[in-house]
């Protein structure tokens, strides 16, 4: 495992230290899993290289849930029990709701298209059963248009 975590690293991966904006997380882990792609990780790989990564609050945090599993648990821990894990420490429920409200209600106004269409794409990852066909989420996305 240790040879796959000096690859890894040398993709210069940032770390994570849970303070700051609730995005950082999910941008954290949307960089990762560029970077496990091109490496072609399993679950365990991905797993080992992203706690390697975790510093600070995080770091302590992911040794409290380490904590409260047993070995079995923690050996067979694949990557998006993982995410999920971090994105609800980090990035809580609530907060993903009303992404996904302000979505639903995203409208053109005054903003550019450029704008809209940039807001548009933002906010979709979080009502993805809305835009998951093209037909739809391009009528979602003329739904917002200006007349």
């Amino acid at each position: 495992m240790s040879s796959i975590v000096e690859e890894f690293r040398r993709f210069k991966p940032s770390s994570f230290d849970g303070k700051g904006d609730p995005f950082a997380a999910e941008e954290w882990l949307r960089r990762l899993e560029g970077i496990f792609e091109h490496m072609n990780c399993n679950d365990a790989q991905n797993v080992s290289c992203a706690k390697f990564m975790l510093t600070n609050d995080a770091g302590h945090w992911w040794d409290s849930e380490t904590c409260t599993k047993i070995a079995e648990q923690l050996c067979n821990l694949t990557w998006d029990q993982f995410k999920e894990s971090l994105i609800g420490k980090y990035f809580p429920q609530p907060l993903r709701d009303q992404k996904e409200v302000e979505f639903l209600q995203l409208a053109q106004g005054n903003l550019p298209l450029g704008e809209y269409e940039r807001k548009f794409e933002q906010l979709s990852r979080y009502a993805p059963h809305m835009v998951n066909i093209e037909l739809t989420k391009a009528k979602r996305l003329k739904m917002g248009l200006k007349p």
